[in-house]
């Protein structure tokens, strides 16, 4: 597969596998409280503690919006464009990349780390394979 390396977009949706997984560990870890041998007005803190994870859980991903990575072949090649707010970024060296996942490393001119999680939910099928070709004739 050829992949135009001056110029390629890739439209971010919110993950609802990211949604998911995080929803089903806060509510097994409330189960594993609810059943552990401790005293009951711990549970309560606890078990309540979760309920409350899970809120914030659900309220993040219902305020996620789309983000757009830009990969330009210009001087700054990465560009993220997030709630209109633009951030020019620096591709790390080592990126992890599989079939189903590839986890971006990126710096901000600031020095501030980011990391980019792009599951098979969040691109087209078609955008998941050319981000997966990019960064891998990037690497070779």
């Amino acid at each position: 597969m050829k992949v135009d390396r001056n110029h390629k977009q890739f439209l971010l949706k919110p993950s609802s596998v990211q949604y998911y997984f995080g929803l089903a560990l806060i509510v097994s870890i409330a189960c594993l409280l609810t059943v552990i041998p401790i005293p009951i007005w711990p549970k309560y803190i606890s078990v309540s503690a979760m309920g409350v994870a899970l809120i914030i859980v659900h309220l993040r991903w219902c305020a996620r919006v789309n983000e757009l990575l830009i990969y330009r072949s210009d001087t700054q090649p990465w560009l993220l464009l997030r709630k209109g707010k633009k951030t020019d970024l620096l591709l790390c060296a080592n990126q992890f990349i599989t079939a189903t996942l590839v986890v971006l490393y990126f710096k901000t001119s600031t020095g501030r780390s980011i990391k980019c999680f792009v599951t098979r939910d969040r691109v087209s099928p078609r955008e998941h394979q050319q981000l997966r070709t990019l960064l891998i004739s990037r690497q070779s």
